[in-house]
């Protein structure tokens, strides 16, 4: 399953579990990495596309974009606290410096879903590639050729 269809099944159910009867406008606070990564556009698309496909036009998505800064991840996370979102998704980032940030969240009863970032406690749940399969298949296919 791709990162992408994870990353999505993930969201379904913190959303469904941020706002149980879907009465409100389910607002997301979406802290990527670096926005200009190739991976950050794809993930990007597919959750739109996803959207779309299922005619969910009533969540309100706040993208921001940390530019490869750990400390600007953190700064992020908390912008989405202080935002009031009712889940946080970081992806492909660089929590080390996000312990404080993820504390906050988790005392504001927000969940946190991150891809392809590591887990750390405060983190609700990684959705990450399997990188010794990757690794393994990419390999077979450059000593085939």
């Amino acid at each position: 399953m791709s990162t992408v269809l994870k990353f999505t099944s993930a969201a379904i159910i913190a959303l469904l579990a941020a706002s149980p009867a879907l009465a409100k406008p389910v607002k997301i606070g979406w802290v990527q990495g670096n926005a200009a990564f190739q991976a950050e556009q794809r993930t990007q698309d597919g959750f739109k596309k996803y959207l779309t496909d299922n005619n969910i036009d009533d969540w309100e998505v706040t993208y921001l974009d940390s530019a490869g800064s750990a400390e600007k991840v953190a700064n992020n996370i908390e912008d989405a606290v202080n935002r009031g979102v009712d889940v946080i998704y970081v992806t492909y980032a660089d929590l080390r410096a996000s312990s404080n940030a993820l504390k906050g969240a988790e005392s504001a009863h927000i969940p946190v879903y991150t891809v392809d970032s590591g887990w750390i406690p405060g983190s609700t749940a990684d959705i990450t590639t399997n990188n010794w399969q990757m690794s393994a298949e990419v390999s077979l296919s450059l000593i085939s050729r």
